[in-house]
């Protein structure tokens, strides 16, 4: 949605009637998942590598100590949610955006949206909290695709909700 401002953008998102596809993983459920990574961790495992002779150690007697660690799927996200400034021009794309660490991914994403040259501009106070190797910088070439089809800069953000998938 394009809009003068935040709050009219956010007023418009308000009315959209949207019907979402979930996806492959609506049914996901973290409890199956748990059982099913236990169950998977007590099989028995291929030996890739032997050295020295564990069981007549473990046969000497000592304590055998065990123990199962699990960590939830938890979200990682940022300080704060994605944003991004572009202005398409003549076939050139100039962005702002805190992404110094993955620079080159956002740039080939905006090289998609077709402009010849590419300039930079990277707050360094945000850009080690931008970084986050599992997702591409969308927001990066999000902004570029809006500012080549509006003719003018956009400003374009994801607000929390947007970022976490909530």
């Amino acid at each position: 949605m394009i809009a003068d401002n935040t709050w009219s953008a956010f007023q418009g998102r308000k009315k959209l009637k949207v019907t979402w596809d979930n996806g492959p993983n609506e049914t996901y459920d973290s409890a199956q998942y748990k059982k099913e990574l236990q169950e998977t961790a007590h099989k028995p495992a291929k030996v890739v590598r032997s050295a020295g002779d564990v069981d007549s150690v473990f046969a000497k007697g000592g304590k055998i100590m065990e123990a199962d660690y699990y960590v939830p799927l938890l979200a990682h996200t940022s300080m704060e949610p994605m944003v991004a400034l572009a202005d398409f021009r003549d076939g050139r794309a100039t962005i702002w955006a805190p992404h110094a660490k993955s620079s080159s991914r956002a740039r080939y994403r905006v090289e998609g949206v077709g402009h010849r040259k590419r300039e930079r501009h990277l707050p360094r106070d945000t850009a080690r909290r931008r970084l986050r190797p599992q997702i591409k910088p969308d927001y990066v070439a999000e902004a570029a695709v809006l500012s080549k089809k509006v003719g003018r800069p956009v400003k374009w953000f994801w607000t929390r909700e947007d970022d976490v998938e909530v």
